[in-house]
């Protein structure tokens, strides 16, 4: 009986540690993806203030959704000409990313400036996944700061 005990726990923490080798989590100190993603807030901003939507748009994947807003490239695609024609992004900054495998979650803080001058500020959560090389939002929820 003895003998069948540290075979179970010798079998359990093998499997394990297959298992969890598997998973390839990062924290959210993976420099490479966090460049990544700021080089992209940065064309993100540049692209909607001058109207560039098309360019935005090679950021989304084709199913994308902006949460409680709605999904697909052809609706964010609208939303965002809309959008761009009442306020202008002073800054998107990442705050944290969480990266396991080939799927980031990015956590930041946004800037707009509306077109009677006044700043208002936000919080952002987007999904993102790795797909061949680069990283597309998958999905992305927004809030102004209170």
């Amino acid at each position: 009986m003895k003998k069948i005990s540290i075979s179970s726990v010798f079998f359990f923490v093998i499997f394990f540690g297959l298992v969890s080798h598997g998973f390839k989590c990062y924290s959210q100190t993976n420099s490479n993806v966090i460049k990544t993603l700021d080089q992209s807030n940065k064309d993100f901003v540049r692209w909607f203030n001058s109207g560039q939507i098309d360019s935005i748009m090679q950021l989304h994947h084709n199913d994308a959704c902006l949460i409680t807003i709605g999904c697909g490239k052809a609706f964010i695609k609208k939303y965002y000409e809309s959008e761009s024609k009442a306020y202008k992004y002073k800054e998107i900054k990442v705050l944290n990313v969480s990266v396991c495998d080939s799927i980031a979650i990015e956590k930041g803080i946004w800037t707009i400036e509306t077109k009677s001058g006044e700043e208002i500020n936000g919080e952002y959560l987007t999904e993102l996944r790795l797909v061949g090389k680069k990283w597309l939002i998958i999905n992305d929820l927004t809030g102004v700061k209170e």
